[in-house]
């Protein structure tokens, strides 16, 4: 592609969008770059996406990080290239104390490749730069290896570097309550020391969450944007013909946290009722650990459990969208997490059951739009499911009342729109 290539006579700009996660990569990371690659095109920008090789098969976390010889693949279509790569995990000593001295020494000189590794495209990526014209660098981050490439590419080639954090070591920035180990704590302030360099070669950062924002400002002495997940608004167009069972649906991962012992105790009470043999707890994508799997099993009777392996967003939202009712874990020590399901349950216009209440700003954005329930104990929880289920059986229907104009703010449109300014 060469630096006086089509887009030069268009008039188009183009977005350079550095992602480790992208389609057909089956993983809850994927959603948000791949929303940005969508929307910068739907706004008249030529996209280059850098991205490594997928099946769409991935299920568990050692899937999103397996190596892959296939050689480098560009796909071409109207407005977005897509640059996919072969991958290289990173490798430790074989000894724990060893490979834990590696990782500290690695981050302490700021190699910090502990889980991914995108810093090996750094070259690949410079040598697009010295022949194409770009005007963006667009990073999201984790991995915070890829900051690092973006803001030594955008300080070679004068490019100017956005950077969308959608995780920053939250178990540790948005941690509420639980103790932080001191290794830990030592491998945050050393990660931090090294990000602020590269954050301050951004020309704009924008986060996930408020609270997140509000860390972020606070180190690097810069204003920061909330540009919050959201949901397409085709979503609010899916209908789907609904189950002949009631079911509740939890599209995602489930994690052994407080929280998920909270909802266990819900299940089990549950299922102590008469009523709940008419009921299937339906669990898409959330089979990745056997732990939990054997948990959600002793708690939840054989007949009425359903598990189904990890699919494709679009695929995931029309199983959803049978669903009477949609379950989302809340996350009670943790400061201001805004995940991705929430919203795609209310794009679809399906009342959801936030369990527990996580009392933070999930629990607002769904009470404020009438989006469902989000009970405390597992005696609301299932008061909650009780009124449900009688009143989709005395009626066969299960009325939605959120309210759809306050929703439709909470989509990635309208969330995109915050952005568009600095594209200019």
């Amino acid at each position: 592609m060469d630096k006086n290539n089509k887009n030069s006579v268009l008039g188009k700009k183009t977005v350079l969008l550095l992602a480790y996660y992208f389609e057909p990569c089956t993983y809850v990371a994927v959603n948000r770059p791949n929303s940005f690659a969508k929307e910068l095109v739907n706004n008249g920008f030529e996209v280059i996406v850098i991205t490594r090789h997928w099946s769409g098969k991935e299920q568990v976390w050692e899937d999103y990080l397996k190596e892959t010889n296939k050689k480098l693949r560009i796909d071409e279509m109207k407005d977005i290239t897509i640059h996919r790569l072969p991958y290289k995990p990173t490798t430790y000593f074989g000894n724990k104390f060893l490979s834990k001295s590696q990782a500290l020494f690695r981050i302490a000189t700021g190699n910090i490749n502990h889980d991914v590794n995108y810093y090996q495209y750094k070259q690949y990526i410079s040598n697009l730069l010295a022949i194409t014209k770009v005007d963006f660098i667009l990073v999201s981050i984790p991995p915070v290896n890829a900051l690092r490439v973006a803001a030594e590419l955008s300080k070679k080639h004068n490019v100017k570097l956005f950077v969308d954090v959608r995780d920053y070591e939250n178990n540790i920035v948005l941690n509420k309550y639980l103790k932080i180990r001191f290794l830990n704590m030592v491998r945050h302030k050393l990660t931090l020391m090294h990000s602020i360099k590269w954050f301050n070669q951004a020309s704009l950062i924008f986060t996930v969450t408020a609270p997140l924002t509000s860390f972020i400002e606070k180190v690097t002495s810069r204003t920061v944007l909330t540009v919050m997940n959201g949901y397409h608004e085709k979503l609010l167009n899916v209908i789907q013909s609904g189950y002949g069972d009631f079911h509740i649906t939890l599209v995602g991962s489930l994690y052994e946290i407080p929280e998920f012992t909270e909802l266990l105790k819900g299940f089990k009470l549950l299922f102590s009722k008469e009523f709940s043999q008419k009921l299937k707890v339906q669990f898409i994508g959330s089979s990745t650990s056997e732990s939990v799997v054997q948990k959600l099993k002793d708690a939840i009777p054989d007949g009425n459990l359903i598990f189904k392996n990890r699919l494709p967003q679009d695929i995931a939202m029309a199983e959803a969208a049978k669903s009477q009712l949609l379950l989302v874990l809340g996350f009670k020590n943790m400061k201001g997490v805004l995940g991705t399901k929430p919203f795609e349950y209310m794009g679809l216009r399906k009342t959801i059951i936030q369990m527990p209440g996580d009392e933070d700003l999930m629990q607002e954005i769904i009470l404020e739009c009438n989006a469902g329930f989000c009970p405390t104990t597992a005696e609301q929880f299932v008061e909650v499911i009780q009124n449900c289920f009688f009143e989709w059986r005395n009626t066969g229907n299960l009325n939605y009342h959120g309210n759809i104009d306050l929703i439709k703010k909470y989509s990635r449109e309208e969330q995109f729109k915050q952005l568009l300014p600095y594209f200019s």
